[in-house]
């Protein structure tokens, strides 16, 4: 049977990087590069229910994890360096019930498939050598109740410059 594109977008996920600080422009696009190769090879090289994945990935924002400040001392080995990136990936799948979730996180679930990936992609141009591993992706959390923001009703009031709306 012929199966249809199909097209998944993750935005927001999270994957924290250890031994390491920051990233160099260099290091972003290797981790875009390898991260969409990794998911692709995962998926392609296998005879699953997955197949004809083509991935890509975009870094949106990298910053230190906070840790508590013990006697003004921060313990960087134990905080990672947190990788916020949207992940978007087309593919067929034999799979009625595969979750979008799943799709993404699977090739990263496993200790061994991390290790793998951080040695055989990141590392492998030479890049990333300070880098001891990597978390499991994290999913944005959804909001447990809704939130209520409280009642504001401005009074506008005209400038003596009519284009101008002041708001107090």
């Amino acid at each position: 049977p012929a199966y249809p594109i199909q097209l998944s977008v993750q935005p927001n996920l999270v994957m924290g990087l250890f031994g390491i600080t920051e990233l160099t422009e260099s290091e972003v696009v290797t981790f875009e590069e390898q991260s969409a190769n990794f998911m692709q090879d995962f998926y392609n090289y296998d005879a699953g229910a997955i197949f004809d994945v083509v991935a890509t990935v975009d870094v949106t924002d990298t910053f230190l994890e906070a840790s508590d400040m013990v006697g003004g001392q921060r313990f960087l080995q134990d905080n990672p360096l947190i990788v916020k990136y949207t992940t978007e990936i087309t593919y067929r799948t034999s799979d009625p019930n595969l979750d979008a979730q799943s799709l993404v996180s699977e090739p990263f679930a496993s200790e061994e498939s991390r290790n793998f990936f951080v040695d055989q992609y990141l590392k492998a141009d030479g890049e990333f050598q300070d880098l001891s591993g990597i978390s499991p992706i994290k999913f944005p959390q959804p909001t447990e109740y809704p939130t209520i923001s409280p009642t504001f009703n401005p009074t506008i009031e005209l400038d003596s410059d009519p284009d101008v709306i002041v708001n107090t």
